[in-house]
């Protein structure tokens, strides 16, 4: 009969070894380091000292608990690079707490650490801070920037040109917004929060709560983009804004006016013609649409 602590993982050999070090490392910190404490109920410096030799500086135990600190450090101060903003709106006190509960629910399962906090927005909403209007700005702060995050370096796809238009049926062609874009529409001006905070140093306005910038309450309408490498953001009205939705899950010109029914009861045809012409033309200026490879010509 096994001791007790010893799992069936690390009694099978190397792969028992990986497992076990990955479930240790990834355990949250306590107090600032490894907790004493093994789930089996064993000590963690005799877990440790299973599969780890001390060396003349440090125990088995120490060693381990370096692995358990760096990981956790990696993954907070990725987060922190990625989303500034919430950091400087929420302080850097709550943020941590914030992103190491994010943490705990959604482990980093990707090579690169680009991924990591695509539901961070998702995890505020379901995970109220200390008011609800705190959780909901949050979230949408944390939209934002990772929306930059897309915009920085999503695909970049083939953009819909003069020719494409001038051929016969384009009307009908299906198109799609460029992967990289994000169209927001936000409670708050956000767009400016983010653009402030960058100019701002943040490790001081942290220290002090009465100095954290917080956003200017305004119903906002923002895409997020790229222009030669470089994100840009751009209000819009809310026309274009639902225009831009539309395209995001792919239409042509020609069914335009059926989606919008909805929306447009406020607009007369001409205004509804002329909205369409004008976005349109400026969008395939900035290369924002592209022909959809799936679906081609609507019929």
């Amino acid at each position: 009969m096994p001791k007790r602590g010893h799992s069936k993982a690390f009694s099978s050999g190397l792969t028992g070894v990986q497992t076990l070090m990955e479930e240790i490392i990834t355990r949250p910190l306590v107090e600032g380091g490894l907790n004493q404490l093994h789930h089996s109920g064993d000590e963690m410096s005799t877990v440790a000292a299973r599969f780890i030799k001390p060396n003349s500086k440090l125990t088995s135990f120490q060693r381990l608990e370096i692995y358990n600190q760096q990981y956790w450090y990696r993954l907070i101060d990725s987060l922190r690079e990625d989303f500034p903003g919430l950091q400087a709106y929420l302080g850097e006190e709550v943020f941590e707490l914030v992103v190491t509960g994010y943490l705990e629910e959604h482990k980093s399962s990707s090579y690169t650490l680009r991924n990591l906090g695509s539901g961070l927005a998702n995890f505020l909403l379901s995970n109220q801070l200390p008011t609800k209007s705190k959780s909901k700005l949050g979230s949408q702060i944390a939209a934002f920037e990772w929306s930059d995050v897309i915009a920085f370096d999503e695909e970049f796809v083939e953009p819909v040109t003069q020719k494409d238009i001038e051929k016969p049926g384009f009307i009908n062609t299906s198109l799609r917004l460029q992967p990289y874009i994000s169209v927001l529409k936000l409670d708050y001006a956000v767009d400016s929060f983010i653009a402030k905070v960058k100019d701002l140093d943040i490790t001081e306005s942290l220290s002090d709560e009465k100095k954290r910038p917080s956003p200017a309450k305004r119903l906002t309408y923002c895409v997020v983009h790229r222009v030669d490498n470089v994100v840009h953001y751009k209000r819009v009205d809310s026309f274009a804004f639902e225009l831009l939705q539309i395209f995001k899950g792919g239409c042509s010109i020609n069914a335009l006016g059926e989606r919008l029914s909805s929306f447009a009861n406020n607009y007369d045809d001409a205004q509804i013609a002329a909205q369409i012409s004008n976005n349109f033309s400026l969008w395939t200026k900035l290369q924002w649409l592209y022909i959809d490879p799936e679906q081609g010509q609507e019929k």
